[in-house]
């Protein structure tokens, strides 16, 4: 990396000598981004110990909502602990919100006040050997009688039918970035949702190379890249019912979220996580 300035003296002092950019959008990432969206046996062996980490996370999670927490950061603690006792680094993000879109903490322990019937959404970025790779599943604070349920569980169960739909969409080497979160975008119309993903499509790799990475109203720079073999990524569906469909306890349906690692294979995309995308109500 390189200031402008500097770039503009070198270019001025080498006239004849062509600098071509290493990262770049479209269909062809550049040499870094390119190599590093497509992984070998040793690093899916990686980003399968990363993804059982985040399990193991999600799990801890539904635990310490047993346990009388006070605020947001008493869920947060024990949860980082436990990723990170399970592969030896720090997650790479362990964002926890509670009736917000799970990336509105940042990835940060805060004292936002928790309270039964709320709907805790997280995004679950686990490292192991260096790689990151990210699960999501919003989960019920109380029990199937808790006011609120209801609405969750529809739109859970709208929310893991969008990833089921996503991963029979995909076509290796055929199917782009692009037309994936199109087809997600028109599912979730179908459904009776709205489309609450920001980036819905966030690749797994070493450190921060996490290419791919697109939504369906921004970051579509990479809508041209080919899903291929050797490709893994995290695929994580945010929606609120429309009024029309399910109504919340609110004015505004709240945003549920769920999300697995997915490796595309020659055969197809399969899900790395072996949880159940159910609905779960953490006091049961």
């Amino acid at each position: 990396m390189a200031s402008a300035t500097y770039l503009d003296n070198l270019k001025a002092a080498l006239p004849g000598i062509l600098l071509v950019p290493i990262d770049q959008w479209g269909r062809d990432a550049g040499p870094i981004d390119d190599s590093a969206m497509h992984e070998g046996p040793e690093e899916h062996a990686a980003i399968r110990q990363a993804v059982a980490a985040g399990e193991m996370g999600i799990q801890t999670l539904i635990g310490a909502t047993r346990a009388r927490p006070q605020v947001q950061a008493d869920l947060w603690f024990p949860t980082f602990e436990a990723m990170f006792a399970e592969t030896g680094e720090e997650p790479t993000r362990l964002s926890i919100a509670l009736d917000k879109p799970a990336n509105s903490t940042l990835g940060a322990p805060v004292g936002d006040p928790f309270r039964m019937g709320q709907i805790i959404s997280q995004e679950i970025d686990a490292t192991a050997q260096g790689y990151r790779a990210q699960v999501n599943h919003s989960l019920f604070a109380g029990d199937r009688a808790t006011p609120g349920f209801d609405y969750y569980r529809v739109t859970m169960e709208a929310a893991a039918q969008l990833f089921f739909e996503a991963l029979r969409f995909i076509v290796p080497g055929k199917a782009t970035c692009g037309e994936l979160v199109d087809h997600y975008a028109a599912t979730a119309e179908e459904l009776g949702a709205e489309g609450r993903s920001g980036v819905v499509l966030h690749s797994s790799g070493i450190g921060n190379l996490s290419r791919p990475r697109l939504g369906p109203a921004n970051s579509r720079g990479e809508q041209d890249i080919v899903l291929a073999p050797g490709m893994t990524f995290d695929f994580k569906p945010a929606i609120r019912m429309k009024r029309s469909a399910a109504e919340d306890l609110g004015r505004q349906n709240r945003v549920v979220q769920v999300g697995d690692h997915v490796l595309v294979t020659e055969g197809g995309a399969v899900r790395l996580g072996s949880r159940e995308l159910v609905s779960i109500a953490t006091l049961e």
